[in-house]
């Protein structure tokens, strides 16, 4: 079975659609607190995205505790969908590859 790309929804914007010029701020505040709102906002502008991104706060690594493969019950899956769903992420730095045996499959 083909899926075009007419047929899905996705999950994520790779152009920035919204800013944090969109954010609405609640009318019942009062001015001063709105502007200290819209500071904070400018302040931190970067974060207000609809483009998702990777964050440098911290790395981590996942450490697997087996060598084996843990044995599933497969699931219907939509492999073109979900591999290119993948190299979207990929190209956009938010996931990098791995030479972890569960990662064999999708390469």
């Amino acid at each position: 079975m083909t899926v075009k790309d007419s047929e899905t929804l996705p999950l994520y914007n790779l152009k920035q659609n919204e800013t944090a010029n969109d954010v609405e701020i609640n009318p019942a505040l009062t001015v001063e607190q709105q502007e200290q709102v819209k500071k904070l906002l400018t302040e931190f502008k970067e974060i207000f995205s609809d483009v998702p991104t990777v964050a440098h706060l911290i790395e981590h690594k996942v450490k697997l505790t087996e060598k084996e493969l843990v044995k599933h019950k497969t699931y219907t899956m939509q492999e073109e969908v979900v591999d290119k769903e993948i190299d979207e992420m990929r190209k956009m730095g938010v996931i990098e590859h791995s030479e972890a045996p569960y990662d064999q499959h999708w390469c």
